[in-house]
């Protein structure tokens, strides 16, 4: 935190998400202009050295690749008069002209109502000190530029006496009340939007100095005179009193609370970051963006290099993130106004400062989940009763054994279960039709007991013959390995489709190649990990073999599901272990079934930990018929706050996507 201090630039920089995809480019600008969407911002410090070719030509591939992401590139008013050595040095026609290229939006940053000494005769007047920042951006207005946002910095930190750490007392400050920095804010704001008719205005002030609701201060000795200044009060007195004097209105609010601020290191503040939560709520209840800067004081003022400024940085991201359910703010500003980082570019050096904006991105993006249109309802649901089912699908005279359908599903209903499994490969082949004789019996049975229903089958393409021999090597590609998920009304609102073929049964042991005639290598394999919301709860689904792979239930676990279902068709035992590893890496409950010429069906709950033992197994051949009762309260409480969610490395996980040549290393 910097009490005084000035900002030199401020650039804005996001991972956007717009209808659940995450925008990488230009595409947000659009949606931008609708208030809508995030915008991850970035602020390059004063003193960081190659401001003079930042905008050559010759650097222009380089600074494109660093503003892959910005949105809007906001300088200080200071740079704009080369006050400072660095970024005054500054060519403004060549700025101009590469962030117009490059579709990115300028702003301004003022600092306000500093001193009131001879250096600044017209700090504590709104007007005249509009007028002189005015004058102060001609250097950028000639040079073609177009500004579109304004940042007052500090209206009111600025305004009272207080003192810095050395005991200098800043004697000559506006010291006005409140109600006096409100007035001549509001001056300003007027004389700024009539010379500046399109402009938006913006405001910031550092969040520790001030109280939020039940969160106070931090516990350090100045400034003096803030003991009773209630920020979200202020920022709506402002408001008000800009709309009550018919003056624009205030577009955003920018947090300045660096990470040593936020976790205690700096002022024994342990709730910094529920602190501006709270403002956050605050802030976006009266209609405004909010934002917060994110940086280091410690890593900007470091004497020997740059790495703590990058680690402090992208720590601060996570932990913001981790206090909003894995949330940035509508504006994040990764910014420095220290020392550190000494350096802009190059963008492959992670501790220069626009390295630190790349690995930032990188590291904080957040693609959105699917979008739960049965959330609220899901959220209702406190507890729920699952059942699952192992049996076998035909009977001994080899029909489909739809009685034990009939009955299982009038058990779970009388049970109280929401959803009943069943094994793999249940239902034999079938149209997912009503012209199909089991399949519309199989929606009728569901109908009449009003639960969900998970069930398998050999899925046949509509234009494939029951009769014909499929699935088989015949009908390649024609058939899936289906889990078919059908909703209490009776209808069918989900299909999963095995995405790994359980083949190699031929060579026990080793399991590869493919026998002949397997009839899972010829089927058409599944290519995506979908999730289903059900009314309580969302899921995903993976089949027998499946589970021997990471990756389907942990792709599920991070797009929200909260319960896995694991249906199986096979001799032998579902192994609890995988079970309980499902169970530890995913926190999901998990639903195993098999068919009864085997065993292992299964419940595991998360909320028992890891490697508990199931709370429900069926451990021995033949029919068995289980069912749980799962706290969901308590479910979504761990994986809200799940350390090994909010710590995931997906930045290091694109290896885990090569097609790695892995066995050829043993050729030979």
């Amino acid at each position: 935190m910097s009490s005084g201090r000035i900002v030199c630039l401020l650039l804005a920089v996001a991972t956007i998400t717009m209808h659940g995809k995450v925008i990488t480019d230009r595409q947000y600008h659009d949606h931008n202009q609708q208030q809508q969407g995030n915008r991850l911002i970035v602020a390059p410090n004063a003193q960081a050295a190659g401001w003079g070719s930042l905008f050559a030509p010759e650097n222009r591939a380089e600074l494109k690749d660093a503003l892959n992401k910005v949105d809007v590139f906001k300088f200080s008013v200071n740079c704009f008069t080369n006050l400072f050595p660095y970024c005054g040095e500054t060519n403004w026609t060549m700025a101009v002209d590469s962030l117009q290229d490059m579709g990115v939006e300028v702003a301004v940053e003022v600092g306000m109502f500093q001193l009131g000494d001879t250096q600044l005769p017209n700090s504590c007047n709104g007007t005249a000190s509009a007028l002189d920042d005015y004058n102060k951006v001609k250097n950028f207005v000639e040079a073609g530029g177009r500004l579109t946002y304004w940042t007052m910095d500090g209206i009111f930190q600025h305004t009272y006496p207080y003192t810095f750490d050395s005991g200098a007392q800043l004697a000559k400050s506006c010291n006005f009340t409140i109600s006096e920095g409100v007035e001549e804010g509001v001056k300003y704001v007027k004389m700024i939007s009539t010379l500046l008719p399109k402009i938006q205005f913006g405001m910031n002030e550092p969040v520790p100095w001030y109280n939020v609701g039940n969160y106070s201060h931090i516990n350090m000795t100045y400034p003096k005179y803030q003991m009773d200044r209630d920020l979200p009060t202020i920022i709506q007195t402002f408001l008000h009193a800009l709309e009550d004097e018919g003056a624009p209105k205030l577009e955003y609010f920018h947090a300045d609370s660096p990470y040593e601020y936020n976790n205690g290191q700096i002022g024994q503040d342990y709730n910094g970051y529920a602190k501006l939560i709270a403002l956050q709520e605050a802030v976006q209840s009266y209609g405004i963006r909010f934002g917060k800067y994110f940086n280091s004081q410690d890593g900007g003022l470091a004497k020997n290099n740059d790495e703590l400024f990058y680690l402090r940085t992208i720590a601060d991201g996570k932990s913001f993130q981790a206090a909003s359910g894995g949330m940035l703010p509508q504006d994040t500003i990764v910014e420095s106004w220290f020392p550190r980082p000494s350096k802009l570019l190059p963008v492959s050096d992670k501790t220069s400062f626009f390295g630190v904006v790349q690995q930032f991105s990188m590291r904080t993006a957040m693609t959105r989940l699917p979008p739960d249109t049965m959330k609220q309802s899901q959220l209702s649901y406190k507890t729920v009763k699952i059942a699952a089912v192992q049996v076998n699908g035909t009977t001994d005279t080899g029909e489909i054994n739809l009685a034990a359908v009939d009955k299982y599903l009038q058990q779970g209903k009388e049970d109280g279960a929401k959803l009943i499994v069943f094994p793999e490969y249940y239902l034999g082949s079938i149209h997912a039709s009503d012209s199909d004789v089991v399949f519309a019996h199989v929606k009728q049975s569901v109908k009449q007991n009003g639960i969900y229903l998970a069930i398998g089958s050999w899925l046949l393409s509509p234009d494939v013959n029951a009769s014909s021999g499929c699935p088989g090597v015949n009908c390649s590609k024609q058939y899936t390995n289906s889990i078919l998920l059908f909703n209490p009304r009776g209808e069918l609102s989900g299909i999963y489709n095995k995405t790994h073929a359980a083949i190699g049964a031929c060579h026990p042991g080793v399991y590869w190649p493919p026998c002949p005639n397997e009839l899972e290598w010829h089927m058409h394999w599944g290519d995506s990990y979908p999730i289903f919301d059900l009314d309580f709860a969302r899921i995903g689904i993976q089949t027998c073999y499946d589970g021997y792979f990471p990756e389907p239930s942990r792709t599920m676990a991070l797009k929200g599901a909260e319960f896995l279902l694991w249906p199986n068709g096979r001799g032998g035992s579902v192994e609890v272990f995988l079970v309980q590893q499902m169970l530890f890496h995913n926190t999901m409950n998990v639903i195993a079934t098999n068919q009864a010429y085997g065993l292992g069906t299964m419940m595991g709950d998360a909320t028992h930990g890891g490697w508990a033992p199931p709370v429900e197994l069926c451990d021995r051949p033949g029919d068995c018929y289980i069912s749980s009762e799962f706290n969901l309260t308590k479910l979504r409480e761990i994986r809200g706050n799940n350390r090994m969610l909010h710590q995931r490395r997906p930045d290091l996980a694109t290896e885990l996507g090569m097609d790695w040549a892995t066995s050829e290393f043993y050729n030979n």
